[in-house]
């Protein structure tokens, strides 16, 4: 299951939220070769220290290669 992110009232925060088996995945997306501001750094990081997996990407086969290795789907 996942969720594009849009309001969550609080500002940087990840743009996907996926759950499989109870485990959650935040994803920030950026365009290729850019990355996340200095505030969404913090949110992942927070999200990091909360037991959360947090990740950002900016090309297509680095999700799927988070994908692979937190939820074991794209073998």
């Amino acid at each position: 299951m996942t969720f594009k992110l849009e309001a969550v009232g609080r500002a940087g925060f990840p743009d996907i939220y996926a759950i499989k088996n109870g485990k959650s995945l935040f994803i920030e997306v950026k365009a290729p070769n850019r990355k996340p501001t200095a505030l969404q750094e913090y949110r992942l990081k927070e999200l990091k220290a909360k037991g959360a997996s947090a990740h950002w990407v900016d090309n297509i086969a680095a999700l799927y290669d988070i994908l692979k290795k937190e939820f074991a789907i794209f073998k």
